[in-house]
């Protein structure tokens, strides 16, 4: 039997290192998971922002075919000429082509959804039609708060300090291997004798055997090895440093940056709504004034190209607010843990 008793800590570095790269693969897992969850919802919110599209030119369309009744009774009561009435029939096909583009991107992002999520695009499910399951955050809490949560949590982050430790484990091993090495031995077993003084006599005598005792080891020359070993120890060490110095400013700046988006998206919502309830208001008041022979026909069109665009804003400003809100969440290394985040509260 051999037992090291003991090494100057080249074991315990050895198993440190061992500990840190299953530390390593456990967070590369939790990343990997965290990214997932990133994909499927950035699909999700951008397949409702495409269906959301379509209901918008489905809108649109019928908008089109009212302007065209109205310029058809004006025309026959010669309040209207018959280039406005071909114009107006040029708007309600543009508006059937956009509505049936709009159908074709709402059919390529449940593609794209369901490619995410694992599943066949030719399998029919039910989507909810609404922005929920999002990640929410308190938007009065300081952004240096979210800073130091994203440093003290991301899976990246926590991967590369891992390494860190691991490569000045494997240093300290290193620079044990330079001293020596005291082991304990012991050894048992059985021993027999036999003593012949002729062909009819002999003797035999059997006895157990044992030994103890401690051994001494230092090697003298390695042929540079161990040297080599501490130089490549170091340098893997320097590189894992400067990785995580790397991963540091990438997390501040993707946090920095998804807080950014998000206020702003919020800003941009509170934004369309107004937009999109003056432009309402102004396509009504101008098409009432053209079925009355007060308004021309650009002024319609224009007020119901503005209408469409108000409306278009209000779903992208509100999908927006929860990509945004849901890369927050991924900068912070949050994402997927519904403890984490409170409701969104901000000062208008």
């Amino acid at each position: 039997m051999k037992w090291l008793l003991f090494d100057f800590g080249q074991r315990d570095a050895t198993v440190n290192a061992a500990r840190e790269g299953l530390l390593i693969a456990n967070v590369g897992f939790n990343a990997t998971h965290q990214r997932l969850v990133l994909e499927v919802s950035q699909s999700f919110y951008a397949y409702n922002l495409a269906r959301e599209s379509v209901k918008v030119a489905e809108s649109a369309s019928q908008t089109a075919g009212t302007v065209h009744s109205a310029v058809e009774a004006r025309v026959i009561s010669g309040l209207a000429t018959q280039p406005e009435l071909l114009q107006a029939e040029q708007q309600r096909a543009q508006a059937q082509f956009d509505l049936e583009k709009a159908r074709g991107s709402e059919r390529d992002a449940f593609v794209d959804l369901m490619e995410a999520v694992g599943l066949s695009p030719a399998l029919q499910i039910r989507i909810t039609e609404d922005f929920t399951g999002s990640v929410h955050f308190d938007l009065e809490t300081p952004l240096a708060t979210f800073v130091m949560r994203a440093l003290a949590q991301r899976p990246d982050l926590v991967a590369a300090l891992a390494k860190v430790r691991a490569a000045e484990d494997k240093i300290k091993a290193v620079k044990a291997s330079y001293f020596p090495k005291i082991t304990g031995l012991a050894s048992v077993g059985y021993g027999e004798e036999r003593t012949s003084l002729s062909a009819s006599n002999t003797f035999d005598s059997s006895a157990p055997t044992f030994g103890a005792g401690l051994a001494f080891e230092l090697p003298l020359f390695d042929g540079y090895l161990r040297d080599r070993t501490l130089q490549a120890a170091r340098a893997e060490l320097q590189a894992a440093s400067e990785q995580l110095e790397q991963n540091r400013d990438d997390v501040v700046r993707q946090v920095w940056k998804s807080y950014t988006d998000l206020r702003t998206a919020i800003r941009r919502g509170a934004a369309a709504t107004a937009l999109l309830n003056s432009s309402q208001s102004a396509y009504d008041a101008v098409l009432a004034s053209f079925k009355q022979g007060l308004s021309t026909y650009t002024d319609v069109v224009t007020n119901e190209s503005k209408l469409t665009s108000a409306r278009n804003a209000v779903f992208e400003t509100q999908s927006a607010i929860y990509q945004a809100a849901t890369s927050l969440a991924y900068a912070m290394g949050e994402l997927g843990n519904s403890a984490g985040t409170k409701e969104i509260t901000h000062r208008k």
